[in-house]
């Protein structure tokens, strides 16, 4: 678990869980991020979570929208209303 104000903007805040568990040959990565904006106008947020390294990457399961892998960082984009929370989780999947 870890809460951090996000730098750019002292109105929004950030928290990430994430749980990883193992498949096989594969590790899966789970996380659950919420994002809570306390100004009145909406922001813009981008996630960015940095991969292990691995042969593949797959992301299984990313809400509200489509998470975009590129070379070693996934990045999803969200939009936050003013004074509200919203709230992503992914799965990536490693092939060792």
């Amino acid at each position: 678990m870890l809460d951090l104000p996000l730098w750019i903007d002292a109105d929004v805040r950030g928290h990430r869980d994430r749980w990883s568990q193992s498949q096989d040959a594969t590790l899966v990565d789970r996380f659950a991020v919420s994002i809570t904006n306390l100004g009145p106008a909406p922001r813009e947020v981008w996630i960015e979570e940095a991969l292990r390294p691995a042969r593949r990457h797959t992301v299984r399961h990313a809400r509200p929208g489509a998470a975009v892998v590129v070379e070693a960082l996934l990045r999803m984009k969200l939009t936050v209303d003013g004074h509200a929370v919203e709230r992503a989780g992914f799965e990536i999947a490693y092939e060792m």
